[in-house]
């Protein structure tokens, strides 16, 4: 940083040895555990039951792709089955949208990524015993092909 801007730490090298000081009225604090107050709350996970809710869908899923991509993908459903959210590629870190519906039956979806130049379709069922993955096909560009997704733990 330049000097004229100021600051409140400075980097001092003295006989080959760097260290870092406080800087005026600065003080530095060693953090030596995490602070529970920082700890986001978990989302409950569903448990589903007897009959399937669409609400069983919310949720952060680690997505394969045919072996070929993976990202993570994050899906919200209102209670009228109508899916949004976003895609984030693994390879590049990208956003991209996600839009679709929960089918009938209720642990059946079908949704839609929307990357910049062409848009992959998604057709699945979410594992109804824990609601833990969901599994199905997928086509991008005329070429049909396998995914499945991992419920995410933090959820």
């Amino acid at each position: 940083m330049p000097e004229k801007l100021g600051g409140d730490i400075r980097l001092v090298v003295d006989k080959g040895e760097a260290f870092v000081e406080p800087v005026g009225k600065a003080e530095m604090f060693l953090v030596t555990k995490h602070l529970p107050e920082a700890t986001p709350k978990k989302a409950a996970r569903p448990m589903v039951g007897e009959k399937f809710e669409v609400r069983f869908w919310n949720g952060t899923y680690k997505l394969h792709d045919d072996g070929r991509r993976s990202g993570t993908l994050k899906l919200s459903v209102t209670d009228d089955g109508v899916v949004s959210g976003f895609y984030y590629s693994d390879k590049d870190g990208q956003k991209y949208e996600v839009a679709g519906k929960v089918g009938n039956p209720a642990h059946s979806i079908q949704f839609h990524v929307t990357f910049p130049r062409t848009v992959q379709d998604f057709s699945g069922f979410l594992f109804t015993g824990d609601g833990s993955v969901m599994a199905g096909s997928t086509r991008l560009q005329d070429r049909d092909t396998g995914f499945y997704a991992v419920r995410q733990a933090t959820e």
